[in-house]
């Protein structure tokens, strides 16, 4: 560890967070060997993880009234705050300082309007869902109000790991606005594995919004989206695989279900895009002027393109991409790559 969080007990995955990295650290492979030491053969078997952490009751966490609902929730204690099996309705702001755990848990977020209630985890906060014994997580909207969305929102220095949870419900656009939301995620290092996260906001834009961030890794996944389903902005070296994009067809507007803009040194792979009305992979710059999205890697990946007029994958502005082993099937629009600009 080090005091950027960069280091491999900060960024290993600890998915049972017993304080011990899943994989083993290869010295010689994972970090350079200082000059004069011979690192050939060592590895640690058990290398610490910083996201061990003890248990704690988490009725010392003020603020919610979990049978009611009522209030704010501040989770504010490093020691673990873990909730297994519970369904807790949520009329206020949840806002994690400290550590909090889901196993097998409902939260819903009861906003009277959209974005009145928010989920924030702060840069010191570290929130991990998952499943528990085979049974999801659900982070939803209502129940008094399912047309009122919330804000999800993961902020810089913060640890944030969501695996086996379906997530929907996320305000995804300010209406007036240019202003994209969703799950949106400045830190460093996240994992998304095996979830669903489902766009259902009418005229919503965006399911998960990388910002500004990097080594993210999103897999096996299944993202419903009316018009974006996954954006990276400014976020490089990421890795998304495995995962479907369903779109919806026959929405009005051109549904782009995989966004990358002024993101570099990312890879594709294995991903399947579906029912899709708009172009299904976009490399592009953010703003005139701006890095186009360069020496990104999309592999294996399917598009079923029948619903589209439009190209399954979008070069603009940007350069050094490779592009192999896709299919691109039932195109009827513009391309299969097209490719524009001089970047």
């Amino acid at each position: 560890t080090n005091s950027s969080a960069t280091g491999y007990s900060d960024t290993c995955i600890d998915s049972d967070q017993n304080g011990f990295c899943d994989n083993p650290y290869d010295v010689e492979n994972d970090v350079a060997c200082l000059p004069g030491f011979d690192c050939s053969g060592n590895t640690d078997y058990l290398p610490l993880s910083n996201r061990g952490s003890l248990e704690t009751d988490c009725s010392e966490q003020g603020g919610l009234d979990r049978t009611n609902g009522t209030g704010n929730w501040n989770i504010t204690s490093r020691n673990n705050c873990a909730i297994t099996n519970e369904i807790i309705t949520l009329n206020g702001n949840l806002t994690i300082y400290g550590n909090l755990t889901f196993r097998n848990v409902t939260l819903k977020v009861n906003s009277s309007y959209d974005g009145e209630y928010q989920i924030k985890v702060m840069n010191s906060g570290r929130f991990i869902i998952s499943d528990y014994n085979g049974d999801w997580s659900n982070i939803t909207n209502g129940p008094h109000n399912i047309t009122a969305f919330y804000d999800f929102e993961v902020f810089a220095g913060s640890i944030f790991e969501m695996r086996n949870t379906e997530l929907r419900g996320v305000r995804g656009h300010q209406p007036g606005t240019w202003e994209d939301f969703g799950l949106v995620i400045w830190t460093n290092n996240t994992v998304i594995e095996n979830c669903k996260i489902i766009n259902s906001q009418p005229n919503s834009w965006i399911g998960v919004h990388y910002r500004n961030s990097s080594g993210h890794r999103m897999s096996n996944c299944t993202i419903y989206s009316i018009h974006h389903g996954v954006e990276y902005t400014y976020a490089n070296k990421n890795l998304l695989e495995n995962t479907d994009f369903i779109g919806c067809r026959g929405c009005v507007g051109g549904a782009q279900p995989l966004i990358f803009y002024s993101s570099s040194n990312n890879r594709v792979q294995n991903c399947n895009f579906q029912n899709t009305t708009g172009d299904g992979i976009v490399l592009s710059k953010r703003e005139p002027g701006e890095n186009g999205s360069n020496n990104n890697r999309i592999s294996n990946c399917y598009f079923d393109m029948s619903g589209a007029m439009a190209s399954s994958i979008l070069v603009y502005y940007s350069s050094n991409n490779i592009i192999s082993n896709c299919t691109m099937a039932n195109s009827r629009g513009e391309h299969g790559i097209g490719i524009f600009g001089d970047p």
